[in-house]
């Protein structure tokens, strides 16, 4: 399973949802995931945040003992091809950005569902720019 951020801020702040969601992936033995944007993308609200301090440690906390993915050159080469697709695909030539785009990529380069409530990895992903293979485990 990839976990997406918004998966990771949601088990912290207690969101039922991923908080059963995060229990049945445990039971099931499925094996979790966290793509290096991930970790990027929790940083940025290190720095961008009011408390850096608290934050730091609350996102050191949530990653602990969870298993980076491997960022690769084919996985970069694949989220590239993935927001221009989804650029292509759009009247206004907007992607969904660097970090979905990668996180994407990365699902299905290891051929595992991205676990999160980003609705866009579904309806611009993978419909509207139809990236093949891609398994995405919604919670909410």
């Amino acid at each position: 399973m990839i976990l997406d951020t918004n998966f990771l801020i949601d088990i912290d702040a207690n969101r039922p949802e991923a908080i059963e969601k995060a229990r049945e992936i445990e039971e099931q033995g499925l094996p979790r995931r966290v793509p290096h944007v991930v970790v990027f993308e929790l940083w940025t609200a290190v720095g961008k945040g009011s408390e850096t301090e608290p934050n730091r440690r609350t996102f050191e906390r949530v990653l602990d003992g969870l298993p980076r993915a491997e960022t690769t050159d084919a996985i970069v080469k694949q989220a590239g091809e993935i927001e221009g697709r989804v650029q292509a695909a759009d009247p206004n030539d907007s992607g969904v950005g660097a970090a979905d785009a990668v996180i994407a990529a990365t699902a299905v380069h290891v051929g595992e569902p991205v676990v999160t409530d980003d609705g866009d990895f579904r309806r611009r992903i993978k419909e509207q720019a139809g990236v093949d293979g891609l398994k995405i485990e919604e919670y909410a």
